[in-house]
């Protein structure tokens, strides 16, 4: 397998509470470890799980039929095909170093040739599926890798249903996405030998993927969601790292716009142009998202958690979470602990 990657590798790749000063809006990194940005952050709270990575090669002609559900990514590596996506006009043509991302689910169809017969791909799995390869079927071009995963929390549903219906990315032959084919070939080798942690390190790759996905598809998009262009904007990331590690200040415009090195007003347009929100609601929002988070994935009582947010009292910090949420913190942490069983 890594002779084999290292051949193929070419066609992709080539908490602090204090405030920072605003002439070092970041904190000390330690040595080795890279610096937190407010993508990452945000990116931070997409839980993805993998559910499948395999290699596609079936014969031409064919139509595959993709139903709706899990989020999809394929690319492309060798010869072409068209993916019709339900809700878009018109079909989207994939060559050798194109692929597609499908985050909400969306039922599509896979097509090369003039097929006759859709087939279900589950259909298709149960017949073709060669485990000994990881791959659906044994023909030579086109080929592609086909990736499905899910995500977990309301929070990421928040995040990424501002996301279009699909997300193309082109010229990767030319602008590879770093270590991208190296992390299919292991995806595919976990998937193939059925090793202990496999599924954990496919969902573990799957996560690197969709983040080198979508940021590359945010520096070339003007259409990217306003979270992702703001995340990459220099002087309005220095304000959303400093909210995002130390969410319980108690920060005002003024303290913002000194970190952005901008007025107080012009700093005010800039952020909710961006962000379609001013800084005081991007900065409740971010307090409440955290809370879920601790709330999903900690024991801590709603006083810790409400005083760890900025909340200065339970009641004050339900009244938000209700607002927001519909529920009560407690029953939201109910709710999610029987999600998860």
């Amino acid at each position: 397998m890594c002779a084999a990657a290292d051949r193929r590798l070419a066609l992709f790749t080539s908490p602090a509470m204090s405030m920072p000063t605003p002439s070092n809006a970041t904190a000390l990194v330690p040595p080795g470890q890279p610096e937190r940005d407010p993508l990452s952050d945000l990116l931070d709270l997409v839980h993805i799980r993998g559910e499948m990575a395999l290699t596609c090669t079936p014969a031409t002609p064919f139509a595959l039929s993709f139903p709706a559900g899990a989020s999809s990514m394929h690319a492309v590596t060798h010869g072409t095909v068209s993916v019709r996506v339900e809700g878009l006009a018109d079909a989207v043509r994939l060559g050798p170093g194109e692929l597609i991302l499908l985050p909400h689910g969306t039922a599509h169809v896979i097509e090369a040739g003039d097929a006759r017969t859709l087939v279900d791909i589950w259909d298709a799995l149960k017949s073709g599926f060669d485990r000994t390869r990881s791959a659906l079927g044994q023909g030579t071009s086109p080929v592609w890798f086909w990736g499905s995963f899910r995500f977990d929390s309301a929070i990421s549903r928040r995040l990424l249903d501002t996301l279009p219906l699909a997300i193309t990315l082109r010229e990767l032959n030319e602008r590879p996405l770093e270590w991208f084919q190296l992390c299919w070939e292991i995806m595919i080798d976990e998937t193939r030998r059925r090793l202990p942690g496999g599924s954990v390190m496919v969902s573990r790759l799957l996560d690197i993927v969709f983040v080198k996905v979508i940021r590359r598809w945010a520096e070339q998009d003007a259409a990217a969601p306003h979270w992702l262009t703001a995340s990459l904007d220099p002087r309005i990331a220095n304000v959303l790292s400093a909210i995002h590690a130390a969410p319980a200040r108690p920060w005002q415009v003024a303290d913002l716009a000194e970190i952005a090195g901008m007025s107080r007003s012009s700093f005010a347009a800039r952020f909710e142009s961006l962000l379609t929100q001013p800084p005081g609601a991007y900065l409740t929002a971010w307090r409440l998202d955290k809370a879920t988070e601790r709330l999903r994935n900690s024991a801590r009582s709603i006083r810790w958690i409400a005083e760890d947010v900025g909340y200065e009292s339970d009641a004050a910090f339900s009244r938000a979470f209700r607002e927001r949420f519909g529920v009560s913190p407690s029953q939201w942490r109910k709710q999610a602990q029987a999600a998860n069983h």
